[in-house]
């Protein structure tokens, strides 16, 4: 939390992180480097929101991981 800003700041502002970044990985529906870059970006300018960053990563692996699992019928 940078100093000065209250802990209810901080949160609305790494929620808003968080959400920006998930758009920008919905947005990614196929292999374009511009979109990668900007996503890497990103990601660079918020290092101290890294958490919500890999957080909205993971959600989206899983999305796609249980997306994958049910079409193929695979069991783990």
């Amino acid at each position: 939390i940078e100093i000065g800003k209250s802990k209810m700041a901080a949160e609305a502002e790494a929620a808003t992180i968080r959400e920006n970044y998930e758009a920008g990985l919905a947005q990614l529906t196929f292999n374009s480097k511009a979109h990668i870059n900007f996503l890497t970006m990103l990601a660079q300018d918020h290092m101290n929101f890294a958490p919500e960053v890999v957080a909205a990563i993971k959600a989206r692996i899983m999305v796609h991981l249980i997306s994958n699992t049910e079409k193929f019928n695979y069991s783990f």
